[in-house]
């Protein structure tokens, strides 16, 4: 049973590992805004963050959005590369962001 114990921990830290190395990213949820299609998410990043791989966020609040997921605010959440779309206006929602990043995937963190 040790042994069964000790191989289950290993795997799930070889799977976090892979997890973190395919989304690097990591914030809490500040707001969620559902729309149909996405899900809108204002998060707190702490750390300096370019999802898009040009823009860089030295850490604060950012906006990401994601295929529809159901989070509540400070959750902490891990998230991937993404699409920078300045000046952003969601018509469904009637709201401009200024900066938002177009993310393909956001999972729960653990």
């Amino acid at each position: 049973a040790y042994e069964e114990a000790t191989a289950k921990k290993e795997e799930a830290k070889r799977l976090d590992k892979a997890e973190r190395e395919k989304l690097p990213f990591d914030g809490i949820v500040m707001k969620v805004l559902q729309a149909e299609g996405y899900t809108y998410i204002r998060v707190f990043v702490q750390d300096e963050v370019s999802p898009d791989g040009k823009v860089t966020v030295k850490g604060g609040i950012i906006w990401l959005a994601a295929p529809k997921i159901k989070l509540t605010i400070h959750n902490r959440i891990r998230f991937g590369t993404a699409l920078y779309m300045p000046d952003f206006y969601s018509k469904e929602l009637q709201y401009k962001f200024k900066d938002l990043f177009f993310v393909e995937k956001v999972r729960l963190a653990k």
